[in-house]
């Protein structure tokens, strides 16, 4: 899993617990790349649903899908 975490936010994930398989990479942008392997399971999800606008998953391509359709199904609750 691919993943972009904004400048303000990045001091949270320097710090952050993170498995074995992770590497971090910080752009000239101040952007942090995170890359990690995990399984795509739905606590995963609600993990990245919880940082709201501070990540956005690059890759897997079935993940970013799996979160749209989320989103989606959120906003049709309170969109009549």
């Amino acid at each position: 899993m691919h993943l972009s975490i904004r400048p303000e936010f990045v001091r949270y994930f320097q710090n952050y617990s993170r498995p074995p398989t992770q590497t971090i990479q910080i752009k000239k942008d101040k952007i942090m790349l995170l890359e990690m392997k995990v399984p795509l399971l739905p606590e995963l999800i609600t993990w990245i649903f919880s940082w709201h606008t501070a990540v956005k998953v690059i890759m897997p391509d079935s993940l970013r899908i799996k979160i749209k359709k989320k989103l989606k199904e959120s906003l049709e609750q309170y969109i009549y």
